[in-house]
């Protein structure tokens, strides 16, 4: 999902303290957003990248660009219940990158993108 920035009216839901900036339904990668004190979070097609190799990473710290820093967080399916409520669920990075469901056995990531 493109950039957005506070002020110019983009959605965003809230789970227990994670604020979530343009939800829509489906399988994405998490991305967490710190701007001073102010956390948010994005949800991508493709896995984060890191701002000089532009390589992909789907968990750990991204980098920094005018005091904004950025953190791969993994991945989750967002589903939309009743009409304005969302339920959030934390997935294996691999579900998506294989297009299927997968079973992830702990330790085993064959297939699956390094995290950084």
């Amino acid at each position: 999902m493109g950039k957005s920035h506070e002020g110019t009216g983009t959605q965003m839901i809230r789970f227990k303290g994670i604020e979530i900036e343009e939800p829509r339904a489906g399988r994405f990668y998490l991305v967490r957003v710190v701007r001073g004190s102010r956390e948010t979070y994005q949800l991508y097609d493709e896995p984060g990248r890191f701002n000089m190799s532009h390589a992909e990473c789907t968990k750990g710290w991204l980098g920094e660009t005018n005091n904004v820093s950025r953190y791969a967080e993994g991945a989750v399916e967002l589903t939309e219940i009743a009409g304005k409520k969302w339920k959030l669920r934390k997935i294996d990075a691999a579900v998506i990158m294989r297009g299927e469901e997968v079973e992830v056995v702990r330790g085993s990531h064959e297939g699956a993108p390094a995290e950084c």
